[in-house]
């Protein structure tokens, strides 16, 4: 019963200290260009061959985009409509190769410098660099932290592993707790977002699908979706809704894994099959979707949820990440039999492919990397079923 007593009081002593210390403080719009746009462009859905360009102005217009590599003299694109929220898609590009975009106005007079971006690789041999990060959007010192830290990595490509922002999903609470804070990095790396519980309250996340443009590999209209970048296939799921065996993701699931012949294979949803944090492990998504990863050789798998980091042994060859460290309020977190590593943290994942291999470094606010793992294609039934977390602290 001491112990019990122990526990509750440490836990609302700690919310309680985190909760201070990330306030959120009074934020403005950090990119220089605020006389012309609401929104600074971003990527989004890049492949090897296409990227598409978003952004928005304070006033309507007609979007006209200059496209050029570093030998090649650029090409003027443009869209046939007025609207302050702009979109224009770029195809026929080169794998692996370096643009450089600007924004121009009607008057033909260039608002924004060249911006640089790289398409993906294509197979065999790829050499790219990938961060990953959740449970973020409170605006608060520590998100802006782990948001420079990300910039400063310069990674291809950005996955979020949901709770992309806390609080009102308006066009504003975006331009607060997202575009004004990662505007630096997205103009150069596109981010492939997934559905967290707080996405869900505003519309059903209808706010967040709105604002990106994703994959739309499946029938789930941007909530689940697949994409492929050098050796490695990426498979986002939305966890809050139907995963069962018989529902429309799961068969969409199935068929993207077992289609897919990549020989690095990476999963993230946000509620986490392994946990040994304040929410715990989701047991009904661990019984549908272990058996799956395991079957399709799943290399990692990056989840949410649980503000915190943990790292697991690889199980059945898996290797499984929550990243939920991104900005929002600290959780505590445990350790059980199957953790590696687990730490009470704002930060950050970076990953490193080489070929065949991922390297990765979990990375905190202050640039500081606390901890480090590789994973490679795995060799299933590595490890036996294991019970679930007792309560024991480990220190990171």
């Amino acid at each position: 019963m001491k112990n019990l007593f122990y526990y509750f009081f440490l836990i609302v002593i700690f919310f309680t200290v985190s909760r201070v210390l990330t306030f959120p403080i009074p934020l403005q719009t950090f990119h220089p260009y605020q006389s012309v746009f609401e929104r600074f462009p971003y990527l989004q859905d890049m492949s090897s061959h296409s990227v598409v360009i978003l952004w928005e102005t304070l006033k309507p217009t007609k979007g006209i985009l200059a496209v050029k590599t570093e030998r090649a003299k650029a090409t003027l694109l443009k869209e046939n409509r007025i609207t302050r929220n702009h979109i224009i898609r770029i195809h026929s590009l080169e794998p692996n190769t370096f643009y450089w975009y600007r924004i121009i106005s009607e008057e033909r007079i260039p608002v924004t410098p060249w911006i640089w971006f790289k398409t993906f690789p294509t197979r065999h041999n790829s050499h790219f660099s990938f961060a990953v990060f959740g449970d973020s959007g409170n605006g608060s010192n520590y998100q802006k932290k782990v948001a420079h830290q990300i910039f400063l990595h310069h990674p291809l490509l950005i996955l979020q592993t949901g709770d992309l922002i806390y609080g009102k999903k308006s066009p504003g609470g975006f331009d607060r707790k997202f575009f004004g804070i990662y505007w630096k990095t997205i103009k150069n790396a596109p981010i492939f977002p997934v559905l967290g519980n707080h996405d869900l309250h505003a519309e059903k996340g209808k706010p967040l699908l709105h604002t990106f443009v994703l994959p739309d590999d499946s029938p789930g209209g941007g909530r689940y979706y697949s994409f492929n970048c050098g050796d490695v296939h990426f498979t986002a799921l939305d966890s809050m809704a139907p995963l069962s065996p018989g529902s429309t993701q799961y068969h969409w699931l199935i068929h993207d894994l077992s289609n897919s012949k990549l020989p690095l294979k990476i999963a993230y949803f946000h509620y986490p099959l392994y946990s040994s944090g304040f929410h715990r492990s989701n047991l009904s998504l661990r019984k549908i979707l272990d058996p799956v990863f395991k079957k399709y050789h799943v290399s990692l798998v990056f989840n949410g949820h649980d503000h915190d980091y943990e790292r697991t042994l690889p199980i059945h060859g898996t290797t499984f990440v929550v990243t939920g460290g991104g900005g929002g309020i600290l959780y505590p977190v445990w350790a059980s039999r199957w953790t590696a590593y687990s730490a009470t943290v704002h930060h950050f994942v970076w990953c490193r492919v080489k070929g065949l291999m991922i390297n990765c470094s979990a990375i905190d606010d202050r640039g500081k990397t606390f901890d480090k793992f590789t994973v490679s294609p795995p060799q299933a039934g590595l490890i036996k079923k294991l019970n679930e977390p007792k309560k024991t602290f480990k220190k990171g």
